[in-house]
């Protein structure tokens, strides 16, 4: 069973019964990042797993989906869509806004010339953050926290997945 929706401001997919697949279009707004890892954080529940396990990926969830709506763009109904499935002991989890790879670009990239920085991003080379630094740490945590992670651009997008072992 998939658990499909279009959400908006007061109105997100959730996981009714099979919580292994779901597939929504949420608002690219702040508040989709909270609702996508409370939907996850529902559909892991039944499960029985690990505590530490469902906060690891309700929290790689959440960061996902906050780097698609600060360095992605919308697809064309205002929206980016979030997916995860459950395939025996992994969840796979993948968010994708409508944006190029040039939206993850940095603030220090001077004259918008980002080609290094995405370069780099695409191969997964993540630049060290400052200690002091107040923001920049989200693939940081998703790395640390996933069994591995992707980039895939194209012009339809940019997907970023995790994967998390469950058990």
């Amino acid at each position: 069973m998939t658990a499909t929706g279009t959400g908006t401001a007061g109105d997100t997919a959730r996981t009714d019964g099979d919580p292994r697949t779901y597939d929504a279009s949420l608002p690219f707004a702040d508040a989709s990042a909270n609702l996508a890892r409370h939907d996850l954080l529902d559909a892991l529940r039944p499960l029985g797993l690990e505590r530490h396990v469902v906060e690891d990926a309700t929290t790689i969830l959440h960061e996902l989906v906050r780097n698609g709506i600060d360095h992605g763009a919308p697809c064309r109904d205002h929206t980016l869509e979030v997916r995860w499935e459950v395939a025996d002991d992994l969840l796979t989890l993948r968010v994708t806004d409508c944006g190029s790879p040039n939206g993850a670009c940095p603030p220090e990239c001077v004259d918008d010339d980002c080609s290094d920085h995405v370069d780099r991003w695409r191969r997964k080379i993540l630049t060290p953050i400052a200690p002091d630094a107040l923001r920049g740490r989200g693939l940081h945590l998703v790395a640390a926290l996933s069994e591995s992670w992707d980039v895939e651009t194209g012009e339809s997008g940019t997907t970023v997945s995790a994967r998390v072992r469950l058990r």
